[in-house]
């Protein structure tokens, strides 16, 4: 039997395919948003922030305060009488140039909706299910405790997913929150979207948007794209493992603070590598191994390495309760971040299908 790359092409399309095809547009068209905004700072030397903090000129740094979303990065001479000329012209047409910030600012935010120097986050577990049509999955964690110690620690992972037999739509959002007596030590967020296309047995192509926050890690914002290979391996009944390789572009600030790097921007290259495993029992429990590596393309040395080990145990048909000890390492942390984390969670899993 043959497998074409698109099967159906040109025929007349159900409500369900006009839909599929509208999400992949949004996500192509998300895609080209956030590689236009990567390719302009790091060829062009365009930042689509502030300056933050005095710097060797001071008097340029102020001037670009006022330029608008997209700013020439701090320059020696003559860029300090453009910058200080698009300050002028900005004094004149200040509400057309606000009124861009806000677009900017609203796409951002439908991005953050769809979907520390930036952290690997597994993605994969979420689209294990392997009936087709949609299905989905609430995940929470939470400690609370009152008297002689005051803590609050919560954490809620929302998946939902569409599969067919030849793709995979996948949307994931997590957030996460901690205080201890009244003082916050945890703030995350996180949004992800995937989508997944076979074009013949057993590989796949991959596409993905990605944005994320960690107030204690100093991420204010890490926004991605990118695409890549995927191949499937079943191992038997019981086991099966998958491969994949993907290039992705990323832009990243980091918090303002009194640190060095505080509030620096970055946009990268990067290749991101995972393999992954799963092994069902006969019995209640699933264990499901992935480990990722992030390197830099242009700096083999800044790597970021995910691996996380879970075993799922089945309570009744629909509802278990994951137990996940995961490892983090970042080569090129910020300052005051530690190089490694590893944490050990345990939660409860509803799932819908």
């Amino acid at each position: 039997m043959s497998t074409t790359l698109c099967p159906g092409w040109g025929r007349p399309q159900s409500g369900e395919a006009r839909a599929e095809s509208l999400l992949a547009i949004l996500l192509l068209i998300g895609v080209g948003f956030v590689c236009a905004r990567f390719y302009l700072i790091s060829h062009r030397g365009l930042t689509p922030y502030p300056r933050s903090g005095p710097g060797p000129n001071a008097e340029l740094d102020g001037a670009l305060e006022y330029v608008g979303p997209f700013q020439r990065a701090a320059r020696p001479g003559p860029c300090a009488a453009i910058a200080v000329s698009a300050q002028r012209r900005h004094r004149r047409g200040g509400r057309r140039l606000t009124t861009t910030r806000t677009t900017v600012s609203a796409l951002l935010c439908l991005l953050w909706a769809a979907a520390a120097h930036g952290q690997i986050v597994n993605v994969l577990p979420a689209a294990q299910s392997t009936a087709d049509g949609w299905s989905g999955s609430l995940e929470g964690a939470a400690d609370v405790r009152a008297g002689n110690t005051e803590f609050t620690k919560a954490r809620l992972t929302g998946a939902i997913a569409r599969r067919t037999e030849s793709s995979l739509w996948l949307g994931i959002a997590r957030g996460e929150r901690g205080s201890r007596s009244d003082d916050r030590f945890i703030a995350r967020a996180f949004g992800h979207l995937r989508y997944r296309q076979a074009i013949r047995r057993p590989i796949a192509v991959e596409g993905f948007l990605q944005v994320e926050a960690d107030e204690f890690r100093r991420l204010s914002l890490r926004a991605l794209a990118g695409g890549g290979l995927r191949c499937e391996c079943p191992v038997g009944s019981r086991l099966s493992t998958a491969f994949g390789v993907a290039l992705m572009a990323e832009e990243e600030r980091l918090r303002v603070g009194d640190a060095a790097d505080s509030g620096r921007r970055q946009a990268s290259a990067r290749v991101s590598s995972y393999v992954s495993a799963e092994w069902a029992s006969d019995g209640p429990a699933a264990v499901t191994h992935t480990s990722f590596a992030q390197p830099r393309l242009t700096d083999l040395r800044d790597i970021r390495i995910l691996s996380e080990t879970t075993l799922d145990m089945r309570v009744i048909e629909r509802v278990s309760i994951p137990v996940a000890l995961l490892v983090l390492y970042d080569g090129r942390p910020p300052e005051d971040v530690e190089e490694l984390d590893v944490s050990l969670t345990v939660s409860v899993r509803v799932r819908f299908e």
